[in-house]
């Protein structure tokens, strides 16, 4: 069959957009849940486990109110660990399971033996934390998506130093005791040397929510915009396996992603948006039929995949 030129051109380009839709589809796909019961505040911030058994939830309004929830049995029940007058913002552990956290104000504590509860001399809004061996403790916040700091400290609440940037940080973690990554607003940060010194990476067009490294070498980024990048050299450069910014990719608003090793993870963001992949993000399920509500993290353990959302509830997916 002959086309003339206009014509042949119009065919040739609703083809390869054809091409390009039926390559970046999506597997459908739904897994049993459930809401499980929480008490306390809304929204909730984020979950980290300790062990199967031991996991914890922080939430809370900004500058109002922060609450801390655990569980002892798997995360069927919860009970209220921690309350304070600002929200706690992230969780991490660091390599002896020790669970440390952060939030508004300079907020930042830690449960070994007996939960501490330190005042750091900041207003600084920080959003998440970040620690290898306990003792040196990475947090990072922004403010009006404008400044950016990573704070130093140390495990009984000194600071050591406060490194300034021009864009909004969002996210923190450590590949390795040396290996850190920091993410924001259309920008990526890299210290191969324990936060010592930064290198700005090239990586811009999406405001990166979260990171994780599962192993010290994989590591995941996920942006607003539906931005997805994975390195495998512990976070000294990346590639895009979707990049949020390109005309024709649609905007998915993720959040927060977590991965159980450097395979199997979950992504997750804003009105029910929950994806999944089983191999190390060359292919993604779309989890549907879930609540339509704003989720702010997730963590990935055995057959589980636990959410918490903005409207203050915990989801737990099962995916056998």
């Amino acid at each position: 069959m002959l086309f003339s030129k206009p014509q042949g051109l119009f065919t040739i380009g609703l083809l390869l957009g054809l091409l390009f839709f039926a390559s970046c589809s999506k597997e459908k796909v739904e897994y049993p849940w459930s809401y499980v019961t929480l008490p306390g505040l809304e929204p909730k911030t984020d979950i980290h486990f300790l062990s199967s058994n031991q996991g914890f939830i922080s939430g809370g309004e900004n500058w109002q109110s922060g609450e801390i929830l655990e569980t002892d049995d798997g995360g069927e029940t919860w009970q209220q660990l921690y309350s304070g007058e600002r929200v706690v913002s992230a969780l991490d552990s660091d390599i002896n399971g020790r669970l440390h956290f952060n939030g508004y104000s300079g907020l930042y504590g830690r449960d070994q033996d007996d939960l501490n509860i330190y005042e750091l001399l900041t207003f600084h809004p920080y959003d998440d934390i970040s620690t290898h061996n306990g003792e040196h403790i990475f947090s990072v916040s922004g403010q009006s998506l404008v400044t950016g700091t990573i704070t130093e400290g140390n495990a009984y609440g000194d600071i050591f130093k406060n490194d300034e940037f021009i864009h909004d940080l969002e996210a923190i973690d450590h590949a390795d005791e040396n290996n850190i990554t920091v993410c924001g607003h259309g920008q990526i940060v890299f210290s191969n040397d324990k936060g010592q010194s930064w290198k700005i990476l090239p990586y811009t067009g999406d405001y990166f929510k979260d990171v994780h490294f599962p192993t010290p070498t994989t590591g995941y980024i996920c942006g607003f915009s539906g931005s997805i990048l994975k390195s495998e050299d512990g976070g000294a450069n990346w590639e895009f396996l979707r990049d949020g910014d390109k005309l024709l990719v649609k905007d998915k608003r993720f959040r927060a992603l977590h991965f159980e090793n450097e395979s199997h993870g979950y992504i997750v963001g804003n009105g029910g948006l929950c994806w999944r992949t089983t191999n190390g993000g060359d292919s993604w399920e779309v989890i549907k039929k879930l609540p339509n509500e704003d989720f702010t993290g997730v963590f990935v353990f055995d057959s589980h995949a636990f959410i918490v959302s903005e409207e203050g509830n915990l989801i737990r997916v099962n995916h056998f």
